[in-house]
């Protein structure tokens, strides 16, 4: 699945329907996503994609080369069971991490950043 991750961010790109997003966001258009679907929008994401391809066998990996819109990595589903492996993760990076629990949004407009 991080590779479909992969080949789906390859697509975008392909047709610069990645130029369009950023370009529509500017625009103030709202764009959102859910779980996998927020994760585009950002540098990359902790995804447990990965433990569909491994029957079951959670592994957690990171899914790069998104939209970086906002440059930090995210999580979603932070308060699930095994998102605590965003933390170890996160200090190989050097970057800014942005981990959220279920039911609440990351929501920026005009340059302000807020949560819900």
């Amino acid at each position: 699945m991080r590779l479909q991750m992969q080949k789906k961010m390859n697509i975008l790109r392909k047709y610069h329907i990645d130029e369009m997003l950023r370009s529509a966001g500017e625009k103030g258009t709202i764009l959102c996503g859910i779980s996998a679907g927020a994760i585009c929008w950002f540098n990359c994401g902790h995804s447990d994609s990965e433990s569909f391809e491994k029957e079951g066998n959670w592994n957690y990996c990171w899914a790069n080369e998104m939209l970086d819109i906002f440059h930090i990595a995210f999580c979603p589903h932070y308060n699930e069971d095994g998102r605590n492996s965003f933390d170890e993760m996160l200090a190989e990076k050097n970057m800014m991490g942005l981990a959220m629990e279920n039911n609440t949004a990351f929501v920026e407009n005009n340059g302000k950043q807020c949560f819900i």
